[in-house]
């Protein structure tokens, strides 16, 4: 490369980032390599940023008495947020963070333009004159305790070089930079003044400007289309370079907005060990720091079984292993029991040590441990630190390569915020906590990895690195150049008069125009991409890359590559096998399901298998009061407590409106109570779901009054019967004694779409009742629902003969062909089938009715309807 050949021995090469600065390293490792040199002297290569802090530190190690404090990112934040939060003018913000860190922008974009914050035009807005009183304050406390803002770091590193306070070297080579800002073209003026050569290198490879056959672009449907496109023309260059030395360079602007889904399609496409992406994610959203913050958070004395449930589910917390089955029945337990919120130190009464001892042990050492006071953040890291420790994070498992190296960044991040103990002198649990799940969330992270060929970047980053072959995705009309996007605090006059960052579009196109002028100068074959539609919109190509010669899809060498889905789908065709039969059931078999069985049968052979002999239940999701589930059983228990007070027609009719109410109301909290005692809800809210159902039952005996005399024999009463091979024990609502004294048998209902049909046919789907008759033929001769909802309150059933209640009909009065008796031995039937095809083993996928009882099965991934359907 040219920039080695003319290096003088006291040189230091400055690069806009790290990446650069490797690559340059390792190309010059190569270029003495290539002259079979055997050793060499390391060459001075480093980041600006970088370069800036090594002076600093010189400078304050030789000549400097005042410790100084060098700001770092997230410490500049978080004074930016307390200066903006103690503001009068934070009252009509609504998003402190976000306010600060464009504040904190401006304030950055104003030092490295060399502009003062009293400038006379950041008097002409309201904005700008809220940011210039943050900004005096900001200076103000920076003075006053020794802190020293990166910014503001060059402009003394400028004036320490000028009272030749700082050894600088006989050449320094600017390379890689699209643009410098005022204050760094100040700085290297000043070390030039100084004697110090200074070459400016913003294009690093010597390759000629590509012609338009090495210069190319394509229009594509859309965007998705593009990243497999790119990712197929990549590994088919690798699948072709039998010396394994191509670079491949794959650029996505805005890589970290998608960079989940590309590594996705990359990963597909090509083999991991193939690519490297450089985008690095959030360090709050890798699981194991996920579940570090979460372990932080719970120092409350209540926890939602949202987090309860991921502590228990999480493989970061000590045992977890160990305990994995049964925390998740623990789990599975609390969702059955539509526990919502509960307190720490009340888990016991719920059962969590015999569920899951060792993490029992763990939660309540935590709970003994609830600080209140405020400390400083070393001391809140030091207790965080224990914290984690007495949990057992990050697990018993070894971690990976990846897991370790983000583990390590989130230790460097806690004792980085030891250092925040001269900005935040105390503070609160609540603030620690949040201060480190803000600054976890704000600090990308990427674990190392090999290198790779084909290498995925950023826009910025790719700039001057070196590739054989390169693509740049997402290059259309709207997109690029971006559109200006000034900062708000600073006037817009004064930005676009100072040609500012992102200030206008015309500087927006300028450095547009530079950046893929660097591109094509750092490839020798490159293909600029667009999308045709985004959405509705129709997209063109960027006019930054119509000078390049067309490339039509047709045209572009790929490999051929199947989606994972597609794979999938095609391997139908490959192994197809029909099982509907499943073991019988064995004698000693037990069988729990009662009446369910039947009913699941009835609708499904598949999903009566599933559900009563796989036991494959859906986890339920707890909500913050009572479930319709629960609200029915709430009505059960009520109606229960009401006829075992009442019991019959003649002590309903002779109560009166007051002594009934009164009834009404002890059952209704009695029973609310008893079903309630698991769910944290506030105390309004029960005493609203009191008087639903209190107005419910009051309507309801009102409806039962209008019936002629009854008496109540039974409630919940349990019965045994033997289907087949198959024993069930019944329990039914309720059994009134009609006035002949045939029994009348009732199944409360809360919903309201409840059809006597369901009683009737091969396969009945509501076959209790029925069922319940068989078990005492000789006085059952009428049952009926009770449908008790807020729109329709009524019974609804049928009779042997006419028993003068409302919607209850004789078999006569439906014109049914068959007479009771013969009913009776028609259910039988059924029931008797039933039984032997379930004993037997059918585990046919047969839905009743395909749309109606597939659409809330919890069975579809087993069964596979769907696919079935396909077919």
């Amino acid at each position: 490369m040219e920039i080695f050949e003319k290096l003088k021995s006291n040189t230091t090469i400055i690069t806009p980032n790290r990446r650069l600065s490797a690559n340059l390293t390792t190309s010059y490792q190569a270029y003495q390599l290539s002259k079979n040199e055997l050793c060499w002297t390391t060459l001075d290569i480093l980041p600006y940023q970088s370069w800036i802090q090594r002076m600093w530190d010189s400078i304050a190690i030789t000549h400097m008495n005042t410790h100084h404090t060098i700001l770092s990112n997230h410490q500049e934040q978080i004074i930016w947020e307390s200066i903006i939060q103690k503001s009068p003018k934070n009252d009509s913000l609504l998003q402190l963070s976000a306010t600060a860190e464009l504040a904190k922008s401006a304030w950055g974009t104003l030092k490295q333009w060399q502009q003062d914050i009293r400038h006379p035009m950041l008097d002409m807005t309201e904005d700008s004159l809220a940011f210039q009183e943050w900004a005096q304050t900001f200076q103000e406390h920076c003075e006053k305790n020794h802190w020293i803002d990166f910014n503001t770091l060059v402009s003394h590193i400028i004036e320490y070089i000028k009272n030749k306070l700082v050894i600088l070297p006989d050449e320094i080579i600017v390379a890689g930079f699209t643009e410098l800002s005022p204050i760094q073209q100040t700085l290297f003026k000043t070390c030039e003044t100084e004697g110090t050569r200074i070459r400016i290198l913003e294009n690093l490879y010597s390759y000629d400007a590509p012609s338009r056959q090495t210069s190319f672009y394509c229009s594509l449907p859309d965007y998705e289309t593009e990243l497999i496109t790119m990712a197929k023309w990549a590994n088919y260059l690798l699948n072709q370079d039998e010396t394994r030395s191509l670079k491949i360079g794959c650029i996505v602007p805005n890589l970290e907005n998608n960079r989940d889904r590309i590594v996705q399609i990359f990963s597909n496409v090509l083999s991991d060990q193939n690519f490297n992406i450089s985008a690095g994610k959030s360090l709050a959203s890798y699981p194991i720091i996920y579940a570090a913050i979460q372990m932080l958070q719970h120092h409350h004395e209540y926890i939602s079984i949202e987090k309860l449930g991921y502590l228990l589910r999480t493989p970061f917390l000590g045992e977890a292993e160990k305990e994995l089955t049964k925390r998740a029945a623990f789990d599975r337990y609390l969702r059955d029991e539509n526990v919502t919120i509960i307190q720490l130190n009340k888990l016991t009464d719920l059962g969590i040590e015999k569920y899951c001892p060792y993490f029992a042990k763990r939660i309540f050492a935590i709970t003994k441990d609830h600080r209140t006071e405020t400390l400083p953040p070393s001391e809140w890291v030091n207790h965080m630190m224990e914290r984690l420790s007495l949990l057992g994070w990050p697990g018993e498992r070894s971690i990976n390569s990846q897991e370790y190296q983000i583990v390590q960044r989130f230790l460097d991040l806690l004792n980085e915020y030891k250092t925040f103990d001269t900005i935040t002198p105390g503070i609160s649990h609540f603030e620690a906590i949040q201060n480190i799940q803000r600054l976890a969330a704000k600090t990308i992270f990427q674990p190392q990895s090999i290198d790779a060929p084909v290498q995925v970047l950023g826009l910025l980053e790719a700039a001057n690195l070196p590739f054989h072959h390169t693509w740049v995705v997402g290059l259309d009309d709207s997109a690029w150049p971006p559109h200006a996007k000034p900062n708000p605090f600073i006037p817009h006059k004064l930005q676009k008069s100072l040609q500012m960052p992102h200030a206008t579009a015309e500087k927006e196109l300028y450095y547009s125009a530079k950046l893929t002028a660097q591109l094509k100068q750092s490839t020798d074959t490159i293909i600029f991409s667009h999308a045709l539609k985004s959405g509705d919109c129709d997209l063109r190509p960027s006019a930054l890359i119509t000078d390049c010669h067309e490339l039509t899809l047709d045209k572009i060498k790929q490999s051929d590559f199947i989606s994972p889905a597609e794979v999938i789908h095609r391997s139908k065709s490959i192994e197809s096998i029909h099982d509907e039969q499943a073991p019988a059931v064995c004698h000693d078999e037990k069988l729990k399901g009662g009446v369910n069985i039947f009913k699941q049968q009835a609708a499904c052979a598949f999903k009566a298998f599933a559900d009563i002999r796989l036991h494959a239940k859906k986890l339920e999701s707890p909500s913050m009061g009572l479930r319709a589930k629960d609200r029915g059983i709430i009505t059960h228990k009520a109606l229960e407590l009401l006829w075992e007070h009442i019991k019959d027609h003649e002590t309903l009719i002779h109560f009166n409106d007051d002594e009934l109410k009164q009834i009404i109301e002890h059952c209704a909290n009695k029973a609310i109570a008893l079903k309630a005692k698991n769910v944290f809800t506030k105390v309004r809210y029960l005493s609203l779901e009191s008087d639903r159902l209190k107005n419910l039952l009051w309507n309801w005996l009102n409806l039962e009054k209008e019936r002629p005399p009854f008496k109540v024999i039974s409630n919940e009463e349990e019965r045994n019967l033997t289907i087949g091979a198959i024993s069930l024990n019944l329990r039914v609502d309720r059994i009134d004694q009609l006035e002949n004294g045939d029994h009348l048998v009732i199944d409360y209902k809360t919903g309201k779409y409840n059809s006597i049909k369901y009683w009737f046919g091969d396969r009945p789907e509501e076959p209790q009742l029925p069922l319940y008759c068989l078990s005492d033929p000789e006085n059952v001769k009428a049952f009926a629902f009770g449908e008790l909802h807020p729109d329709k309150l009524s019974f609804n059933g049928i009779s042997q003969s006419h028993i003068d209640i409302d919607k209850i009909k004789s078999l006569d009065e439906m014109h049914h062909s068959e007479t009771w008796e013969n009913q009776i031995q028609s259910w039988r039937m059924v029931f008797d089938k039933l039984a032997y095809e379930f004993t037997q083993g059918n585990a046919q996928v047969s839905p009743k009715h395909r749309i109606e009882t597939c659409q809330y099965c919890d069975f579809k991934p087993l069964c596979r309807i769907h696919e079935q359907q396909a077919e």
